[in-house]
């Protein structure tokens, strides 16, 4: 391996609570905490120039602040030349599972960011502080990314790299049909919130059995589930997967398609909130009208309203997350005027999927 110019390493808190010392030499670095032992070693070996781009990861706690300073205090002891940077990650705290899988996600969002922002080639990376799961989810994604892994312990002289596994992650799994429709009705039952977990009895047995199928992608505690923080990085880059799908059963509805992503982001946006004023006017909206109308509503009635479209449609949800749009109006002028002769009864007895149609709303 070449000379690197680059660095990143992981940072732990055990540096914050020792006193600091003034004068300090390479033998210091050695004993005062795992880092600066891992990059002095790298410089001292040859793996590093002390000229180098470091990049240190810390958690956004006070103690992992603190010792994020104290490491740069050190080194800029010691090598001086060394341009040193740091990246906080936000919600690192394992103190409920919620904050943990936020928190792990963040990790694995950040860290992906530098490892495809260095080559792999010049770039020594170091996942030596921190939580024991941020170790365990650095590996995967350095050698996934083509990163060797270094590790220093106490009782070594020198970094050494750990072996490595030809492991890199088959996005192609994810739009494998069963697993495409796992994933959505999870996201869908999580109220398009990837950071809640979900009792696994709320899912249907197909997905249920693609979650025990698929562990890399879904993460199992007992009898909770969730997206995996691992999964969630890939899926985000292709939304087509996840988003709510929205059936049209009047195909010439399909070029549409500014209108039906209003509102496919409003639906995702409120469902994660409670059924609010909000979202009854949104979303429930036969329920204003049958105050007054008193009408008995198959249907949900949306209601969409802002300076550029303004239609109402009438929709089935089902218990997988998908949007069937049984009637449109296009102009509110056409709804005022159809909606109390509007007749169901040839329809609602025989509800047919085979009738609609998907509108393929991404780019």
């Amino acid at each position: 391996m070449s000379k690197a110019v680059y660095a990143i390493v992981t940072t732990g808190i055990s540096i914050s609570n020792k006193p600091r010392v003034m004068d300090v030499t390479r033998e210091d670095l050695k004993r005062l905490s795992a880092e600066t032992n891992l990059i002095s070693g790298w410089i001292h070996e040859g793996h590093l120039y002390d000229t180098s781009e470091i990049t240190l990861l810390h958690s956004d706690t006070e103690p992992g602040r603190k010792s994020v300073g104290e490491i740069q205090f050190y080194l800029n002891k010691v090598y001086p030349n060394l341009i040193l940077k740091t990246v906080e990650v936000e919600s690192l705290d394992m103190g409920s599972l919620r904050q943990g899988l936020e928190g792990m996600y963040r990790f694995i969002q950040q860290l992906t960011n530098l490892l495809t922002k260095y080559p792999a080639a010049h770039t020594v990376f170091g996942p030596i502080g921190g939580y024991k799961s941020m170790t365990a989810l650095s590996y995967s994604l350095a050698v996934s990314y083509g990163y060797p892994i270094w590790y220093l312990h106490e009782t070594m002289d020198r970094p050494i790299t750990l072996p490595t596994l030809p492991m890199v992650f088959d996005q192609s799994v994810l739009a494998v049909n069963e697993v495409r429709q796992a994933i959505q009705e999870m996201t869908f039952r999580m109220g398009y919130d990837w950071s809640n977990c979900i009792h696994e009895d709320e899912l249907s047995m197909d997905t249920k059995l693609v979650v025990n199928q698929h562990p890399l992608l879904f993460y199992r505690l007992d009898e909770l589930v969730a997206i995996s923080p691992l999964a969630r990085t890939h899926l985000e880059k292709r939304p087509e997967l996840w988003h709510l799908q929205i059936y049209i059963r009047q195909k010439k509805l399909l070029k549409h398609r500014v209108p039906l992503q209003i509102l496919r982001d409003e639906f995702e946006s409120l469902y994660q909130t409670e059924r609010n004023s909000k979202w009854i006017k949104r979303f429930q909206h036969e329920r204003q009208l049958q105050k007054t109308k008193n009408k008995s509503w198959p249907y949900s009635l949306y209601r969409m309203d802002n300076k550029q479209y303004s239609f109402r449609a009438l929709y089935q949800l089902s218990d997988e997350g998908e949007l069937y749009l049984y009637h449109v109006w296009e102009k509110h002028q056409d709804y005022e005027r159809e909606i109390n002769k509007f007749d169901f009864s040839k329809d609602v007895a025989s509800f047919d999927t085979n009738e609609y149609t998907l509108a393929s709303l991404e780019d």
